[in-house]
């Protein structure tokens, strides 16, 4: 049903240099087993440089084993008398151990609180075996250091000390990279010395010459010099708070509106398309295909597929057009206008219940939570019982954070559920969009892998977007009280500032499902090589300064261009047409009933959703 949705039944063979591996001057790393092959510790081969000392650290959480290949290195593991800052081969703990020289075949064990240090005195690199537990904490910590000690200069000592904080790091003394002095080495021929430097296996594969020549200049416009091209932006695509934007989408748009970037999980890199008529341009050209996805651990922010192998948003024409057709047909417009008609009153018990309470309420705890239960309940024709358990395998599903293991737990349980209201509806149809989409599995016009695929993405979207869109807006709105009072004032303005609140709200982490180059294809001036993975962004592209005038204000009136929150081309969502009517009910009711309505809170204190692809506040507590 999914592509890793079954427990693993075979083990991971790594072979000598196997394996993703980044590479600084101050240290390399290559991952050798991470989050997305085991639920319980990451495993990496790093080679220590001469001169280079991790300096002394420790970790409330993370336990870790060191195992040296080769070379020797200085190491300690054990609280001092006195943790000084500065040099911490002058500890020495209560017992009177100090560091010692460790050679080849040393083990070293750190439990967690334990503080521990390695550092390489000599003039030959050592090279190490890390095991760090649990994934994938120190998989990300890698990445951002490492792309901190690749941005050129002295180490910048605030900078780690605050990404260590961020890992579960308590830095004790400073890390530091001081390399002996150099010696030149005898001159190797070109040839050679391209074959010692090339890796095993590279983790990021440099575009083409032709590639490179037809890179954009990131600010003048100008070609870009030969150390440009091969640029790969790490994207950690941080959780934010609020509504703010993700830096890195911010400046690509407006410097390198097509760009190579590499995420967190899978292999390699990908292109990254942000400008909003470059993505238009994408979206709509079959020659970037979705359906070839399947098979290809492309780079991404979650350690496993969320889109169902034969899911609708992995197919192309003329599978996909042929699913669109029969989700068009099920949902037609007598039932478009009953749910609009239900949705309503629904709304309106909701408002009613939610103010019938002392103030302050959660809005998403008594509206913009239960709100898409009862519509896609209604529309799929799910029983009321049951929502309580999908809402538990949609958060699993939609985490950043969750092994693979418990994914494909919850991935299977999921599909086993529909597959069995499939087998319910057959034999009881009722007036629900999944007993005519059963009936069309009957008629063979689908099968039950598709079927369940389609109820699956149907939940996983209507659930979550519906919740964070609606409570996103009204924090929106509340936080820009000129563009509420003008909405107060002219309530004709709803329908635009639904669609501008839908621009406007970055309501996703990252990016979504990415797409694959059948042939070489040239985009905003540069060239896309067959095989390789794009995607775009329709966050940027809302945000794109060439279309929207100051795209960074929120303006209820702006008429300049459509959205794309909801995407673009043949992949447009299903439910964009639900979502509105649903965001829409949200808002008209609450003007109507709540004239006063205001935060509860001061803005910083809302809490944000964490550890989850899409935004929106954890609860947003209202008073009236």
């Amino acid at each position: 049903m999914y592509e890793c949705d079954t427990v693993r039944t075979e083990g991971l063979i790594v072979p000598p240099g196997g394996g993703r591996t980044i590479k600084t001057a101050a240290q390399e790393v290559t991952f050798k087993v991470t989050g997305a092959h085991s639920a319980v510790a990451s495993t990496f081969e790093v080679t220590v440089p001469p001169g280079f000392d991790v300096g002394a650290h420790a970790h409330s959480r993370s336990e870790e084993l060191f195992y040296l290949i080769e070379g020797e290195l200085d190491v300690m593991a054990f609280e001092p008398k006195v943790r000084t800052r500065d040099d911490w081969r002058e500890w020495e703990s209560p017992s009177g151990r100090r560091h010692v020289r460790a050679t080849a075949g040393t083990m070293i064990l750190v439990p967690p609180g334990c503080p521990h240090a390695f550092a390489n005195p000599t003039g030959s690199p050592a090279r190490m075996l890390l095991q760090a537990a649990p994934p994938p904490d120190h998989e990300r910590y890698f990445e951002e250091l490492l792309e901190l000690l690749n941005s050129g200069g002295e180490i910048d000592q605030s900078a780690v000390e605050r990404l260590r904080i961020r890992y579960d790091i308590e830095q004790l003394t400073p890390l530091r990279h001081i390399p002996p002095q150099a010696v030149p080495a005898p001159a190797v021929p070109a040839s050679a010395a391209s074959q010692e430097a090339a890796p095993v296996k590279e983790a990021v594969r440099p575009p083409t010459a032709e590639t490179a020549a037809a890179l954009p200049h990131a600010r003048s416009g100008e070609p870009l010099g030969p150390a440009g091209p091969t640029t790969v932006h790490y994207w950690p695509v941080e959780h934010l708070d609020a509504l703010d934007f993700d830096p890195l989408l911010h400046r690509l748009v407006r410097e390198e509106p097509v760009a190579l970037v590499r995420m967190r999980y899978g292999e390699g890199h990908a292109w990254l398309v942000t400008r909003y008529e470059y993505v238009k341009e994408v979206t709509s050209d079959p020659r970037f295909s979705r359906a070839l996805t399947v098979d290809r651990p492309v780079t991404g922010m979650t350690p496993h597929n969320v889109a169902p192998a034969r899911g609708i948003g992995r197919t192309d024409a003329p599978d996909h057009t042929r699913l669109r057709r029969l989700v068009a047909q099920a949902f037609n417009r007598k039932r478009a206008a009953a749910l609009r008609a239900e949705t309503e009153a629904t709304v309106e018990r909701l408002v009613d219940t939610m103010m019938s309470r002392p103030a302050p309420a959660d809005l998403a705890e008594y509206v913009s939570g239960p709100l898409p239960e009862r519509v896609i309940g209604k529309l799929l024709g799910v029983p009321r019982a049951d929502l309580g358990r999908l809402q538990q395998w949609r958060a699993v599903i939609l985490s950043t954070d969750v092994p693979v293991t418990q994914t494909s737990t919850v991935k299977s349980d999921i599909a086993a559920y529909f597959r069995q209201l499939a087998d319910h509806r057959l034999r009881e149809p009722g007036d629900d969009l999944f007993s005519e989409l059963a009936a069309a599995e009957a008629r063979g016009d689908l099968s039950r892998a598709e079927l369940v695929s389609l109820s699956v993405m149907i939940v996983l979207n209507a659930l979550d977007q519906v919740r964070n869109q609606c409570t996103s807006m009204v924090y929106a709105l509340l936080t820009h009280p000129e563009q509420l009072a003008a909405l107060q004032a002219d309530p004709g303005l709803l329908p635009s500032a639904v669609e501008e609140l839908l621009r406007f709200i970055p309501q996703r982490c990252g990016v979504g499902m990415p797409r694959i180059a059948t042939e070489d294809v040239t985009v905003g001036g540069v060239t896309i090589p067959a095989g390789d993975a794009v995607y775009v962004s329709y966050l940027a592209a809302d945000r794109d300064p060439a279309v929207f005038t100051h795209p960074d204000r929120l303006d209820l009136t702006r008429t300049e261009a459509p959205n794309l929150a909801f995407g673009h081309g043949p992949h447009y969502c299903l439910g964009a047409a639900l979502t509105r009517i649903q965001c829409h009910a949200v808002l008209s009711t609450l003007l109507r009933k709540a004239p006063g309505l205001r935060l509860a809170v001061p803005p910083e204190e809302v809490r944000w959703r964490r550890g989850t692809i899409n935004r929106g506040p954890e609860a947003l507590p209202l008073a009236w």
